[in-house]
């Protein structure tokens, strides 16, 4: 529901603050008082193009707001959170903004928020609808057209369930088109993954192993000089004369000759002594080495092709060696990644497959529904049209192919002005004023059904007299109980129903304002509606039994 619209210099209106009422309200004024700057003023902020030329002479911007109450609309609460525009302070509340600069520059705003003019459009949907008979309204709108028939047709809990089994398809589908996306990009990835790691399992590496084999390959290639090394050191301890041993037994016998007791003396024995022990051990452990250096040739071949192997495909792979074994662990780790993809892949295809049916299910009632409604919504479009002086003009339901969130079908409405025209497409034949009746007796039927935007209305009653008004002022009343209607009206039959009555008002200095009438001021505002510029106690009775009539 609009709760306030405000406006500061927005073509004659300097500056402007009106509150707004539930129910039936009427506006009304004399002509050319500036009526059409509020639905303007109201497009403005609602999203239309940005307007320069209705900006107030020496102003550099003109400003214009909106607040609504979102009770009754809790897809624009959920509008507010996915958009992170909510008012904590009043969850149930929101203020559309439109500042529009001299400059052609336009800024929208959402509580504050700013938004694009796209966002501010998606938002305005569901909370306004405007039909005036020169602006493009919903009902031109193939999606609003398919949402009338829809929630004529289907519960909202149907609806709300298609919408949402559409919704986890689609993501499901989203992220499984994304995924087989990424493993197309990657097929040539694993498939080198596959021949390197096939390649490397193939050479049967172990931890460590470069390191052992390198330390026995260079000690079997070096046996020959480990073998000639061992005989000289052999030969350096045990040479018959000059070895080391055996001239360490000639000083030790020459110290045995020496008859002296002193200490230093005393502890060079002992010290020969024990080097002719260690020197005996190493004689032992040298000779024990000699014989184990057995020369392996086949041992050494084979650790020689091992280690070449390695090397190789080390050289290969761009690694050291010795990094080998552990570069394959991570070619492997990166495989099984790449595996539990495909795995993940299978998983995603199973459910979208699920999505899809869950859907498909959804969607089957609803085609059901739409194909048993299809006849009744024709026929109850037409009473309303009859009752709103539209005689023998039809609305004719077309339901194409079509994929969407709510199921198979796309509803689309055809019209035709008598039985004798072939309908056409809505926007393409009714008139301005004819619209606007058109617009006005679905409203009448979707208010049965559901609860609307707030309703405003240019001069829906252009065309119409007689019991033809009474009849659209009975429905307007009706409707009223369940929609906030703003309108905008010339016929003083109307404006004495209103629940609210606005006069628009253009001072002598050309300054458009706008109040709300109490209950004197409804009655001169009537009469001179009555009565033009001749106001007389007759004219002032009739406005009063209008009015009383009105509000019973």
């Amino acid at each position: 529901m609009l709760l306030e619209l405000s406006i500061e210099n927005y073509a004659l209106v300097r500056s402007l603050k009106i509150e707004f009422e539930p129910g039936f309200s009427t506006i009304t004024g004399e002509s050319g008082a500036g009526k059409s700057l509020l639905l303007g003023a109201l497009g403005q902020v609602l999203g239309d193009r940005a307007d320069i030329a209705r900006i107030s002479p020496e102003k550099t911007a003109s400003h214009i707001s909106a607040r609504f109450d979102l009770s009754d609309v809790p897809s624009g609460i959920d509008f507010l959170t996915e958009h992170g525009a909510e008012n904590v302070d009043a969850p149930t509340e929101c203020l559309l903004h439109r500042r529009i600069e001299v400059s052609g520059r336009s800024r929208a705003y959402i509580n504050n928020v700013s938004v694009t003019l796209a966002t501010l459009r998606a938002l305005a949907s569901m909370l306004v609808d405007i039909h005036a008979q020169d602006q493009h309204h919903a009902l031109r709108n193939s999606k609003v057209q398919q949402q009338f028939f829809d929630e004529f047709a289907a519960s909202p809990e149907a609806l709300r369930e298609a919408a949402a089994l559409w919704k986890a398809w689609q993501h499901a589908k989203a992220k499984t088109e994304a995924l087989e996306a990424s493993l197309a990009n990657e097929r040539e990835r694993v498939e080198l993954l596959k021949y390197q790691v096939e390649e490397l399992d193939a050479l049967n590496l172990t931890e460590g192993e470069y390191e052992e084999v390198s330390e026995r390959h260079q000690r079997l290639s070096g046996m020959d000089a480990l073998r000639t090394q061992a005989g000289q050191a052999i030969d350096l301890l045990a040479a018959d004369d000059m070895g080391i041993c055996a001239q360490l037994g000639q000083l030790s016998a020459l110290l045995s000759q020496m008859r002296d007791g002193h200490t230093n003396l005393e502890s060079a024995r002992e010290a020969v002594l024990l080097a002719d022990s260690e020197l005996g051990r190493a004689m032992s452990d040298l000779s024990r080495y000699a014989d184990n250096l057995q020369a392996d040739p086949e041992t050494l071949q084979f650790l020689d092709e091992r280690l070449s192997s390695m090397i190789d495909l080390a050289r290969k792979h761009r690694v050291s060696p010795d990094d080998l074994y552990a570069h394959n662990a991570r070619l492997r780790s990166q495989l099984a990644d790449l595996n539990a993809e495909d795995s993940a892949l299978e998983s995603l295809q199973a459910q979208v497959e699920q999505h899809r049916a869950a859907f498909e299910t959804a969607a089957k009632y609803l085609s059901e529904a739409r194909t048993s409604a299809f006849s009744q919504f024709q026929a109850k479009m037409h009473g309303y049209m009859k009752r709103l002086g539209l005689g023998d003009a039809r609305i004719l339901v077309t339901l194409t192919e079509h994929l969407h969130e709510y199921g198979h079908e796309r509803a689309s409405f055809d019209y035709a002005a008598s039985k004798s025209l072939k309908p056409t497409a809505l926007d393409t034949v009714a008139s301005g004023g004819e619209r606007s009746r058109l617009a006005l007796a679905l409203a009448l039927l979707a208010a049965e059904h559901s609860r609307l935007p707030s309703l405003v209305l240019d001069e829906a009653d252009v065309g119409i007299g007689g019991q033809l008004t009474d009849d659209l002022g009975a429905l307007l009343t009706r409707l009223g109980r369940s929609t906030q209607i703003l309108m905008i009206t010339h016929a003083p039959q109307l404006a004495a129903l209103g629940g609210a009555h606005y006069r628009v008002i253009k001072s002598e200095d050309d300054a458009v304002s706008i109040v709300r009438l109490d209950a004197s001021e409804r009655v001169e505002e009537i009469s001179r509606m009555l009565g033009g510029a001749r106001l007389g106690e007759s004219t002032r009775e009739y406005a009063q039994k209008l009015l009383a009539s009105g509000q019973t």
